[in-house]
């Protein structure tokens, strides 16, 4: 590989031999200046290295100023993604992959495939793999609105089967947060408690100031999963989670309640609470289940579920319907044990 310089512009010339079949592929291109020569030559290796097309740069007009994956990652965060978001940190996990410095331009749908196909391997979900899917989107369409690149590449995301959600009970839960405590991350252990105290998602309460908090009620700004929807909704605390929350706002000298990241938060709940609850699928026990936990201890308090759907945020009231069905299914559980002890 090489940039020679020519007189009218600077030649970038490249001689790849794939390793499997170890057929030769040749580039040469003119371009007229020196930056466009680099961006180019490090966008064509990219491409042979992934086995994918380089007849758009042999006959196509080189564009003069190509754009990164970090570029566009940065810029969605400033117009989408709050610091500390759950979209935030996956999208961190797919650049980490594909590479800060890959050109826009690079990214295929053979790319995005083998994303996948990687992340798969790796054992993700298939709802945490197109979680990472979807992220890659957004950024590619940010990337798209200023006109970075023409079009998004087909994003084609896995249909996840239906379940209800799995939850803990309350002895679970106080011993979950028991451990956390004794394990020295109090702050952890206080967002984990209030999540189950208001059914709160982690990364809701991750972002609340102190002017969210308010004569006994959060007002917590939900976004949907672009990003591009925020709303307010308003809910009642109790005395326990207006004790923490005071407490912390006092710790923090007025600024976020919670001031850590979602990825710290998922790792305490992964490395010490989730190898202690032995009945539950692991792939079902992520930290959201402190949610479910929440909604289904309503449901079995005989709460309306129409009153639940508004106080989760559910935008299908039969999502609210699952807890109901998970509850059922738990009594039906208790049932049998007390048929057998009678």
């Amino acid at each position: 590989m090489a940039i020679i310089p020519k007189k009218t512009g600077f030649q970038v010339s490249v001689c790849f031999t794939h390793q499997e079949t170890r057929l030769k592929t040749q580039f040469k291109k003119t371009v007229p200046t020196m930056s466009e020569a680099e961006v180019l030559e490090a966008t064509i290796k990219h491409l042979l290295q992934n086995s994918e097309s380089i007849d758009h740069y042999r006959t196509g007009k080189t564009q003069t100023s190509q754009r990164t994956l970090s570029q566009a990652y940065v810029k969605t965060c400033e117009c989408r993604w709050s610091e500390g978001s759950k979209q935030r940190n996956t999208a961190a996990l797919v650049v980490k992959h594909l590479g800060e410095d890959t050109p826009l331009s690079s990214i295929t749908t053979i790319t995005i495939a083998k994303m996948k196909k990687h992340f798969e391997g790796m054992g993700n979900s298939t709802s945490t793999v197109n979680t990472k899917m979807i992220a890659l989107n957004v950024m590619l369409t940010i990337a798209v609105e200023h006109r970075w690149i023409k079009e998004v590449p087909h994003v084609k995301t896995t249909k996840v089967k239906e379940s209800n959600p799995s939850f803990l009970s309350k002895e679970e839960v106080e011993t979950a947060i028991s451990t956390v405590t004794e394990a020295g991350h109090h702050l952890i252990a206080d967002i984990f408690e209030v999540s189950y105290l208001t059914g709160c998602r982690i990364g809701e309460l991750l972002a609340l100031k102190g002017e969210d908090v308010s004569n006994g009620f959060l007002t917590i700004k939900t976004k949907n999963t672009t990003g591009t929807k925020a709303d307010k909704r308003l809910l009642p605390i109790t005395t326990r989670v207006e004790e923490i929350i005071t407490y912390n706002l006092y710790l923090q000298e007025g600024m976020r309640v919670f001031p850590v990241s979602y990825s710290w938060c998922r790792k305490v709940w992964d490395t010490i609470v989730r190898p202690g609850i032995t009945r539950i699928d692991k792939k079902d026990c992520t930290i959201h289940i402190l949610r479910h936990s929440f909604a289904s201890r309503l449901l079995q308090q005989g709460v309306a579920v129409e009153k639940i759907r508004e106080w989760m945020d559910h935008s299908d009231i039969r999502t609210t319907y699952k807890y109901a069905k998970s509850a059922g299914s738990l009594l039906n559980d208790m049932a049998k044990d007390i048929e057998e002890l009678l």
